[in-house]
């Protein structure tokens, strides 16, 4: 076993061609950041989450996220838990650009019971990519909020080309290139693997 250190906890990474990795968590400024294989920090890129106000327990509540990478690996799709907004981020140049869902929120100092789920997962594919979204709050659905029955369909430029609505809330999802299938975790009111013709 070798382990790498991190300056904070992290919640997800990719490993990008030409080496290294880039990992989202509870980086401070929401930011991505970019070690070496060996674990060293080399530097932080990405904009911020848009929580520089909020307070300590709700920023890091909103840092949370997943981080996917393209098919071709030449960009990355960053959710944010407690937000509408995905950053779609370009590997080569750092770069990045927002994608937002039709109802637009950042993140909150609401409290815990107000505080809105956003993008939950996302799934990338070849032309675009599809996110796991929830807009709930624990208020409104005790229990149900982290999770989601809203699929929203993006292309690369951040623009919403379709909504598709499940019939189960999921909690992941993954695209298949093999057969055009989305793939969904449900958890109740049993576990299952959930398969899905999205169609056009």
């Amino acid at each position: 076993q070798t382990q790498l250190e991190t300056e904070a906890p992290a919640t997800d990474l990719v490993l990008p061609p030409g080496g290294g990795i880039l990992v989202v968590g509870f980086l401070g400024d929401g930011r991505l950041a970019r070690l070496a294989r060996d674990g060293g920090f080399l530097a932080y890129e990405g904009a911020s989450a848009g929580t520089d106000e909020l307070p300590p327990q709700r920023r890091l509540e909103a840092l949370q996220g997943t981080l996917r990478a393209s098919p071709a690996r030449d960009r990355l799709v960053r959710t944010h838990r407690f937000a509408s907004r995905i950053d779609i981020v370009h590997v080569a140049t750092a770069g990045e650009t927002e994608a937002w869902g039709p109802r637009r929120f950042e993140p909150s100092d609401d409290g815990d019971a107000e505080a809105r789920f956003g993008y939950l997962d996302s799934a990338p594919r070849s032309d675009g990519f599809l996110a796991l979204y929830s807009g709930r709050t624990r208020a409104e659905y005790p229990e149900r909020a982290n999770y989601g029955a809203t699929v929203h369909d993006f292309d690369w430029r951040g623009r919403l080309r379709a909504e598709h609505h499940l019939d189960a809330d999921v909690i992941a999802i993954a695209w298949s290139r093999d057969d055009g299938l989305l793939y969904a975790i449900r958890h109740d009111p049993a576990p299952a693997i959930l398969v899905y013709e999205l169609g056009p």
